[in-house]
Order: C-alpha cells, then sequence, then structure tokens
C-alpha cells in the first residue's frame, strides 16, 4: 500500500506587508522627520536676521584697547556716579576726586537693551550745576537687562541693570 504522507505546516508565517511593519515605519520617519526640520530651521535662517556681527567688527576690536584706557582714566579720577531716570527726565549726579576733570562737559549716555537693539537710545546729558547732568530721553525704557554706559572724552563708567528702573543706578570706576 502506498500512502501519501501530506504534512501541513501550521507554524508557517505569512509576510506583513511593509506599511503594516512598526519597526520600518520608524525608520522611515526619522529620517523624514530630521528633513523637514532642517526645512524649518532653512526658513528661519532665511526670514529672520539675528543681527549678530557688525560691518566693522574690526574696527571695534581694535577700539577695545582704547576703551580699556577710558575705564582706568575713570578709576583714576575717583568718578562715582548716581542715575535716576523718570518717566523721560533724567538724573545724573557725579562725584570725583579730581572736580576739574568733570567741569562743564556733556556726557553722552548709551541705553542698551539686551533682548531688543531696536529699543537702544543714545542722549547727551548736559550740566545743569554743580555735579549734576540732565537729560531727556525720547522714548520710554522698558522693563529688562540693561546695558548703560555714561562716556566724555577721555573717561568711561558702565553698570548693566536688570528690571526695572525705577531705583537709582550706581556707578564706579571698575
Amino acid at each position: 500500500m502506498n500512502s501519501i504522507h501530506v504534512s501541513q505546516n501550521s507554524n508557517k508565517k505569512i509576510a506583513e506587508p511593509w506599511y503594516k511593519n512598526h519597526v520600518v515605519l520608524l525608520m522611515l520617519t526619522l529620517p523624514l522627520v530630521v528633513v523637514l526640520a532642517s526645512f524649518i530651521t532653512l526658513y528661519l535662517a532665511i526670514k529672520t536676521n539675528d543681527g549678530v556681527l557688525d560691518d566693522d567688527y574690526y574696527k571695534q576690536g581694535l577700539a577695545i584697547n582704547q576703551d580699556l584706557a577710558r575705564d582706568n582714566q575713570a578709576k583714576t579720577l575717583g568718578l562715582t556716579a548716581q542715575l535716576q531716570i523718570k518717566g523721560p527726565a533724567v538724573e545724573l549726579k557725579m562725584t570725583s576726586l579730581a572736580t576739574a576733570a568733570l567741569a562743564g562737559q556733556p556726557i553722552k549716555m548709551s541705553l542698551q537693551n539686551m533682548a531688543s537693539k531696536t529699543e537702544d537710545s543714545v542722549l547727551t546729558l548736559v550740566p545743569a550745576g554743580e555735579g549734576v547732568w540732565r537729560g531727556e530721553l525720547k522714548k520710554q525704557i522698558s522693563t529688562g537687562h540693561w546695558h548703560i554706559q555714561l562716556e566724555a572724552q577721555d573717561w568711561r563708567l558702565t553698570q548693566t541693570v536688570v528690571g526695572g528702573m525705577q531705583s537709582p543706578i550706581s556707578f564706579s570706576a571698575k
């Protein structure tokens, strides 16, 4: 007797289509996300201007030594100052070991907002009496992180302020 033995393998796996395999989808999704993020970054780089680098950065680098000399001159003169800003009115009271160093000269005041260059202001403070200079701001000063610089021909005082400018701001030569 001849018998035919037919065995059926019930453990045989049927292959899934590729789009139902989670590992394949994960391997395709990650590169697609990276490519999409690259295009978003490219769009942001083209549409926005960070304004980090000035055209005359080399000249500014060379001027650092001159600024350090002006800082040293302020220290030699023993300069101290109190700045009060109330609305648009600015009042500066200064003292010095050499009072002749301050006599009658206008003082340039620069207000630089660390977050937004559009809020920067520069004004000239004019002498208004013994050790007092006054000026007026053209626009309102917002709260934030500010770098304030007071300078004359041969000296400079700087201060950094975080927050509002309600209380007097003290300067001293460093």
